[in-house]
């Protein structure tokens, strides 16, 4: 396994949200506030999500940092309100709104990313089963391959409006 640094991963989180940002230039309105199927999430709804994950999973990384073999996840009800708030009556209105809030919410994830140290990235947390997971390990799969895998996500539902509009 390769060694998580600070450096890397945000470099890593650069990339991830500028291709996030860059899909998401490329929606249409219609697409953007359009139902793929009735167990897809809208447009909408992902980048509420991708911009909520970022924000409350920092904050559980820093959490691993400042306390001994702290429990992460969304533990606690508002914890859990927060996600469904970011993908139902809090979900960006329109691409415009979308664009900018990821972009202020990233801009703050990755400052905060840059307040890391290395060896911050070794400390060790666990989920609520007793998994093990350090807070590199957590920025890196929970944030930065979470907004690459979203603006992946983004992208295949834009091919496949096009496809569905094409004659």
């Amino acid at each position: 396994m390769t060694q998580l640094t600070v450096a890397g991963l945000t470099t890593r989180l650069e990339e991830a949200q500028k291709d996030f940002l860059q899909v998401l230039r490329g929606i249409h309105p219609s697409v953007f506030a359009g139902v793929p199927s009735s167990d897809d999430w809208t447009v909408a709804q992902i980048v509420g999500h991708a911009t909520e994950i970022q924000t409350f999973w920092m904050g559980q990384a820093e959490r691993i940092v400042r306390e001994s073999d702290p429990t992460i996840g969304r533990l606690t009800q508002p914890d859990k309100q927060s996600r469904s708030h970011a993908v139902g009556e809090g979900a960006p209105r329109d691409p415009q709104q979308a664009a900018e809030r990821f972009k202020s919410i990233g801009a703050e994830t990755l400052r905060r990313l840059r307040a890391f140290k290395d060896a911050d990235l070794a400390r060790q947390g666990h989920r609520p089963d007793g998994t093990a997971v350090s807070a590199g390990q957590l920025i890196e799969g929970s944030i930065v391959d979470h907004v690459a895998e979203h603006a992946r996500q983004i992208r295949e539902m834009a091919k496949s409006s096009v496809r569905r509009a094409a004659p």
